[in-house]
């Protein structure tokens, strides 16, 4: 891996068959608040969730057509790149990928994350394979557990640490899981992000504004109650963050 990539500006494949996982928690609320300016390229038919993001910060491919996600690798070197892989999109893109030789070397990891459901395990598996017979190395693989409550898994681990034997297995890191929390469906629906609440305090003062309507001080104290909540996530995805670095750089992490 290319350790200008790993330092300053990683790029970031977050990627599974199974719906529901968590893609866009990890790619969302996981990577990019933490980030510097990065560029979160959205592998899909359509962008249902942006995040905050501004349009300099999203960019939508189309058809899995892995060779513009390429073009956008090539042009922003030393920009950190998050790319989210929705799983209608999977199968076409593993098919450009492996028509691209060596294409995978300018993406330093790839993050594929599953939930505790039997389901989500074994679509993870599956697309761990698929990785692989892209040619690309278990090395460059990490599992993250997603929606987990009081860091235990609730199915059969014994699967997850199957598919990470062998000196060329995935990678899976018992710090590095994101906890059960309603407040991610609070976001969707909001279409913003924890980072995109904050400051808190704003939304409170619009609230209190007497000379704005009852409408608009009733959707700013929604605004307001669901930014105090954010406050309190923030700490813990700054941590599984910093933890996630460790393993991909440990650079990043002491910065982050």
């Amino acid at each position: 891996m290319s350790d200008c990539h790993l330092v300053s500006a990683p790029r970031i494949c977050v990627l599974s068959a199974a719906g529901g996982c968590g893609k866009t928690v990890i790619a969302f609320h996981l990577l990019a608040p933490f980030l510097l300016n990065p560029l979160l390229v959205c592998v899909k038919e359509r962008i249902d969730f942006s995040g905050g993001l501004s349009p300099d910060n999203l960019l939508l491919v189309r058809n899995g057509d892995f060779g513009v996600v390429f073009e956008e690798l090539t042009l922003n070197q030393g920009r950190p790149i998050i790319i989210d892989i929705d799983m209608t999109a999977l199968e076409a893109t593993c098919t450009k990928m492996k028509r691209f030789s060596g294409a995978d070397e300018d993406i330093d990891v790839f993050l594929i994350p599953f939930t505790p459901e039997v389901y989500s395990i074994q679509r993870m598996i599956w697309t761990v394979r698929k990785l692989r017979a892209c040619g690309i190395s278990g090395q460059k693989i990490i599992l993250v557990p997603n929606r987990l409550q009081a860091r235990t898994l609730s199915s059969p681990i014994e699967d997850v640490m199957k598919v990470c034997e062998g000196p060329d297995a995935p990678r899976f890191f018992w710090d590095v899981f994101v906890e059960e929390d309603e407040i991610y469906n609070h976001f969707f629906r909001k279409q913003a992000s924890f980072r995109s609440l904050l400051p808190c305090e704003f939304y409170r003062q619009k609230a209190r504004d007497r000379h704005a309507t009852r409408e608009d001080r009733q959707n700013y104290a929604s605004y307001a109650a669901l930014a105090a909540r954010a406050e309190r996530v923030e700490p813990r995805l700054k941590q599984t963050f910093a933890r996630l670095m460790v393993h991909i750089s440990p650079g990043m992490a002491a910065a982050a």
